[in-house]
Parts: C-alpha cells; structure tokens; sequence
C-alpha cells in the first residue's frame, strides 16, 4: 500500500441516496426532466417530465455536477452536466463530503465496476445491492494525491477518448465508401473504364438466352415429375404420389411507375425481377409434425444466420424432417438466401451459400433463390442485395405488424435488378472484392485499436488506484486523517436530516394492508421478495387475489430470479 493512502469501504467516503420511483400517471410532457438509466447510458434518449409546482423532496433532486451511480441493469457513474433534474429509482445520487471530489469517485466507481459485477445478483436484469455496494473496499490516496490523480487521469483520457473519436469517425467514413462502392457498381459507374476497354454487347440478347435458361428449366421440372409419375404408377401406386411442381409460368413485370423511380443504367443493361433469373422458395417449417414418417436430423439456416452479406454460421441447429423435405429444401452451391422477416429496415438482407455445412437446408423465413441460367453471377446477385436500391425496396414493400416487418414470395420475386452483360457482372465482382478486402482490413484495425483504447484506459485507471500514476508526496496529510473528517461530516450531515424530518409536520400513512402491489413497491428503495410483497399487500391472506392483482400490473414490474426466490420491483 501507498505511503499515506488507506483502505476504506465506499460507504465511509459517501452517501448513496436511491432515486424516487415516480408513477408513469405523473410524466408529462414538459416541466422537470426524470433522469432514468436510459437518460445517461443514451444520450439521444427521450426524457419524461414531472410538471412545474409538483413537490418532490430535495434529497431527489439534481444539479449540474452531481455524481449519479446506476446499480440496476447496468453498473455505470455519471457526472450530470444538463439542468437541473429528478432522479429515479435504481439510481443512486452521490453525496461526497471533505472536499473529496465527485470527479475522483467518479473514476473510483467506474474502475470497480468488475468487483461490482462480481457481486451481483440476478439472472436477467443484474442489480447489487446497497450494502454489498456500500462494503466494497478500495485504496483512498490523501485528498491533495487526489486532485492530482484527477488532473491526470483528465490529460490521459481526454487524449484516449480523442483517440477513439477519430477511430469511430474513420469507421463511419468506411462504411460511407463502402455505400458509394455499391452504388457505383450497380449504376454502372465503377466499370466504366471496363466498358472503355471492352465494348460489350448489349443485354437484348442476354434477355432472350435467360428466357430460354427459364423454360428450359420449367420443362425439365415437369419432364422429372412425369417421370416419377410413371414409376410410381408402374409400381401399383403405392406410397406418396408425386407432387405435381408448383412453378410460376409467368415472371414480375416492372411497371412504369417502377421503373420512372429506378436510377439510369449505362446503355446496353436492362432493369428486370430477381424471378426473371432466379426460382424462389420458402423453407421448412419449424415445429411441423411428421407422424409415423422416418425423418433424418440436418442442419438448417434461420434468420439469424443470414446477416447482411454474410452467413454467421457461429451456431445452426438442426431439425427433423422426412428424406424427401431434403431434397426440396437443400442449399446448393450459388443459393443466394434472403430473409423473409425482422426489424424493417433488416428485411431482405442477403447472402451466398457456399457449401459452407454439408447437408444443410433452410427454415420457411429464409427464401432461397437458386439461379437458373449461366447468364447471371451468383456473387453479383447477392451482392446487390446489399445496396439502398434493394433496402429502400424491401422498406417500402414490407407488411408492418406489432414488432416486426416481414416480405412475402410475390415482393421478393418483384425485385429490380440490373442486369449488365455477364463478362461485366465478373468484372463487377472481381473488382468489389478486391476493394471490399481493404475495407475489411482496415475495419479490422479499426476494432482492434478500439479494443487496445479501452484496454489502455482500464489500465491506466488501474495504476491511478494503485498509487502508481502520480508521484506520492510525504507532506501529504495522510488518508486517515481524511477519513476521520469525512465521517465526524457524515454524522453532522445525517443528524441535521433528522432534525428536519423530526420538525416537519407528520402525515398519517395508510395501513400497510391497504396498500395495493406498486404502493408497496414504491416504498421500497431496493427490489422485494415477492412473499414479502404479499404480506405487506393488501392481499395478505389471500394468495389469488395477490397473483390477480400481479398480473394485471405485470407490464410494470420486473422480476429477477434469486435463487429460488422472485425478487420484485416496479420498472423505470
């Protein structure tokens, strides 16, 4: 240990005060901000208000310069810098005494936030609690070894956050020059010199040669079917009839309207629909049941595998189906895969199989599109699907329900694609994938540097707690001395709140039984045991009309397992 420096739990350096858990009926839409958690971890989060005249104690408010702890949810200090505010539950305001800075336990607590981790309780929603927050031990420098740390950890960090801000900057202005890459390839900008060079043909005879590739498909779709349906005759019909294909005759046409909102192409492309090319399905349904039938277990590719441009293969699961679904629903080399649901502005985004799993189908809200002529690249293919053109279309075409937005068979097959000659299409790819290599890389450098600065500051924080930041000076007046003030300050302090609570007029409270669930809630600072909420309820003695009450009012309270025991509390 440092010469002059002590150890002290944070409950000897300062208060914690937990926020008021205010009523949802009480916000408003404008008067005195409420500071939730949201309101410091998100700085673009929306605030509610508590109207001008509404009395809220002091100890909630807020000023400019106070420091704020989170210790549910998330662990996290704040140093308030907006007006002043009200402070709800699950937070805690700092109150420091002795000239011990808030900017010093500002970084004290953040640097303990591990410890804090460590302490926790909870499953989904983690939360510490007062007394085990209040015991965790530290190293306290005296106060003028303080200032210094401070003033030192401020020129540090000011110049890592610098740092980080050009990082993320550099990165945004990747994903800028990546955009502007997609849309020069796909409106014919990227390969201009290449048509310079090369003078390709145009795509009029393209378009037959793939009108062709597509009925010859269809014939020999149904030339098969025949087939089986021959053999199967042959054998006295026994077993499953084979299923006639369900295959549209006739492709999307883009009308005028379409077309007139479509950018230019260079002469010699063509706008067309992705099923001009391409035969689309849907996959196999989770969850269907297949009685007395023989299955076999195979992989299979959801939603969350196909990421925008890419596969994250990093978990598939497998499903049970019956041999022949395998052969409906196998991926094949070239498959280019879309999704069919989600947030609406993920709807759509594509990706190329590439045999990456032996055997793997796909579920019924991943589309696969298998390219049937040799007059389109594959990697073209998918590759457009990453671009505004194809977003903006699945944007505007997506069916809104509650949470999510999903596309049916008839939108995707719909979709405008612009069609160079293939000779282009290879020339398109070859040079997006040489430029999309450099980009990876550097976004690569850009996440590892981003990672090495909060490494950097976790260790500098490190050092600064440790004594080993700043030099020691032996004319310091050591911690202990410090500490002692702080606590003869605390007892003033807290004497002083009693005298005034004892002088203000007291106000009849109601019966603990007749408080209803959130009432109960309310008054407490810290989540409850769910048994004790019930005996301090009014419902104490009758169990049903409890759990009656607690699902009415379950959209306002969050629940965290402990053990075997529910701990409650009212949502912020």
């Amino acid at each position: 240990m440092p010469s002059g420096w002590e150890f002290a739990d944070l409950g000897s350096l300062a208060l914690f005060v937990n926020g008021k858990a205010f009523k949802s009926s009480d916000w408003k839409g404008s008067g005195i901000p409420i500071i939730r958690i949201q309101n410091l971890n998100n700085k673009d989060a929306k605030f509610n208000y508590i109207p001008e005249g509404h009395t809220v104690e002091d100890k909630y408010i807020v000023e400019p310069g106070d420091l704020l702890f989170t210790w549910s949810g998330s662990f996290g200090a704040y140093i308030w810098n907006r007006q002043q505010a009200y402070l709800n539950q699950h937070i805690y305001k700092v109150i420091c005494f002795s000239g011990m800075t808030n900017k010093f336990l500002f970084y004290l607590l953040n640097q303990q936030i591990q410890k804090f981790t460590e302490k926790s309780r909870g499953t989904g929603l983690i939360h510490i609690t007062k007394r085990e927050l209040q015991s965790t031990k530290c190293l306290i420098p005296p106060l003028k070894e303080q200032y210094r740390i401070v003033d030192k950890l401020e020129e540090l960090l000011s110049e890592l956050d610098h740092s980080r801000s050009t990082l993320i900057h550099a990165q945004k202005q990747l994903e800028v020059y990546y955009q502007a890459l997609l849309k020069n390839a796909f409106d014919g900008t990227l390969t201009f010199d290449w048509r310079e060079l090369n003078k390709p043909i145009g795509t009029s005879e393209t378009l037959n040669e793939i009108k062709k590739d597509r009925e010859d498909w269809i014939a020999k779709q149904l030339q098969e079917w025949e087939k089986q349906l021959g053999e199967w005759n042959e054998k006295g019909k026994h077993g499953k009839r084979p299923i006639k294909p369900r295959i549209r005759e006739k492709v999307s046409q883009l009308n005028e309207t379409t077309l007139s909102n479509l950018p230019d192409l260079p002469n010699g492309w063509s706008w067309i629909t992705l099923d001009s090319f391409a035969v689309i399905v849907s996959g196999v349904t989770k969850g269907k049941k297949y009685y007395n039938q023989d299955t076999v277990q195979l992989p299979f590719l959801r939603v969350a595998n196909v990421q925008d441009g890419f596969l994250d293969l990093n978990e598939v699961k497998s499903i049970n189906v019956p041999p022949d679904e395998f052969d409906k629903y196998r991926l094949e080399y070239g498959d280019v895969l879309y999704t069919e649901g989600g947030d609406k502005d993920k709807v759509g985004r594509g990706a190329m199989w590439r045999n990456e799993i032996p055997n793997c189908i796909h579920q019924n809200h991943v589309f696969r599109a298998r390219i049937i002529s040799d007059k389109v690249n594959s990697v073209y293919c998918s590759m457009f699907s990453r671009t505004r053109i194809a977003k903006n279309y699945f944007f505007k075409n997506s069916k809104q329900t509650t949470n999510l937005a999903s596309i049916n068979l008839g939108v995707l097959s719909g979709m405008p694609f612009p069609l160079p000659s293939i000779e282009e299409q290879e020339a398109i790819v070859e040079l997006l994938e040489s430029k999309f290599s450099i980009i990876e890389n550097l976004e690569k450098s850009v996440l590892e540097s981003l990672a090495q600065t909060e490494v950097l500051k976790q260790s500098i924080l490190k050092k600064a707690f440790e004594g080993k930041l700043v030099e020691q000076n032996s004319k310091d007046e050591p911690a202990s001395e410090l500490l002692k003030r702080i606590n003869a300050e605390k007892r003033e302090y807290l004497n002083n709140q009693q005298e005034l609570r004892q002088k203000q007029p007291k106000r009849t409270k109601k019966m603990s039984k007749t408080r209803n669930i959130k009432e109960v809630l309310q008054s407490s600072d810290e989540p409850i045991l769910a048994k004790d909420v019930w005996q301090q309820s009014e419902h104490n003695g009758d169990i049903e009309k409890f759990y009656s009450e607690l699902k009415k009012i379950k959209a306002s309270i969050k629940q965290v397992k402990e053990g075997t025991q529910s701990l409650l509390s009212l949502r912020s």
